[in-house]
């Protein structure tokens, strides 16, 4: 018999270990970190990481499965919910996508690196499959849109899904920059409601423009 309250402890184990690991990883590379950075900072022993990953490599795959599973379970939700129409839709998943970058920095850093930098195969094809997914389903939305006349354009899924993170990616990257640029001195949690917030309203609006879409 487990009491409930070892079960928790045992299940919030590994939860610790994934944002620490995400946070350092974000900071300081996947190469430059070590399994003994990570299990320091979460305050376990290497052996609890082995236990419950194995290695670095199946660690990182299992923080981007993680964190890609609930963001396409908020899509799927979105996309299946009766009672909005498509563009209504559109902008639901561009402020969840925004709101989740910018509540989760770190995991989007480290995305936008492994892209350029990886070459782990498994890796790859796991952020691979995952923009398959997204493609599939920014598909079945743009059809939908057209076939119940709120689209009026069928754009290119492909140069939709790149201008969308790319986008959200760029700006993430810049944003050091543009809050220097702009001589902006508010405290980095003020700074990132009213970016993001701009941000939002940017792509809504190159939406807009790919989709066709005018409110009726």
């Amino acid at each position: 018999f487990c009491p409930m309250n070892t079960r928790v402890k045992s299940l919030a184990k590994p939860k610790l270990i994934l944002a620490k690991a995400e946070k350092l990883i974000a900071h300081k590379g996947f190469a430059a970190t070590s399994i003994r950075e990570i299990a320091k900072e979460a305050a376990v022993n290497i052996a609890m990481i082995s236990y419950y990953f194995g290695s670095k490599e199946k660690l990182l795959e299992n923080l981007l499965q993680t964190r890609m599973e609930e963001k396409q379970e908020y899509v799927k939700q979105i996309i299946s919910d009766p009672k909005i129409n498509e563009w209504q839709k559109f902008e639901k998943i561009i402020d969840g996508y925004v709101e989740n970058v910018k509540n989760n920095q770190d995991f989007f850093h480290i995305m936008v690196s492994l892209q350029l930098t990886t070459k782990n195969k498994r890796i790859l094809s796991f952020i691979r499959n995952f923009r398959f997914v997204y493609l599939n389903l920014f598909e079945s939305l743009i059809v939908a849109g057209n076939r119940n006349k709120i689209f009026t354009k069928h754009p290119d899924v492909i140069m939709l899904q790149a201008t969308l993170t790319g986008t959200i990616f760029f700006a993430l990257k810049s944003k050091a920059l543009y809050k220097l640029y702009k001589k902006n001195y508010q405290p980095e949690q003020e700074y990132d409601e009213v970016y993001f917030s701009d941000i939002k309203k940017n792509l809504k609006s190159i939406m807009k423009a790919l989709v066709g879409y005018e409110a009726q």
